[in-house]
């Protein structure tokens, strides 16, 4: 029969400890045909290259980052919730 009877103390330093992965530097949460949303904590310049390079438009306007806010009213450039190092940018081709 299982022995169930250790101590909290004892069943911790049994577990390992967690080892994320550092957080992401770019990740496009949103693409479509005119605007794409990106979080990064990249500058804009390097965001934008990166946008045009790994989801191209496929037309001859690049991606750039747009000058008004979300459509929630959000300004562009806001500082992500989940990731305070990162920011969200929208961007318009």
């Amino acid at each position: 029969m299982a022995d169930y009877s250790r101590s909290q103390d004892q069943v911790a330093s049994v577990v390992e400890p967690r080892t994320d992965p550092p957080p992401y530097d770019f990740k496009v949460y949103r693409a479509g045909l005119l605007h794409a949303s990106v979080c990064t904590n990249l500058t804009d310049e390097q965001a934008t290259g990166r946008l045009n390079t790994e989801h191209p438009t496929g037309i001859s306007a690049q991606w750039a980052v747009c000058d008004g806010p979300f459509a929630d009213g959000t300004p562009n450039g806001a500082t992500c919730p989940g990731l305070p190092t990162h920011r969200h940018v929208l961007f318009i081709c």
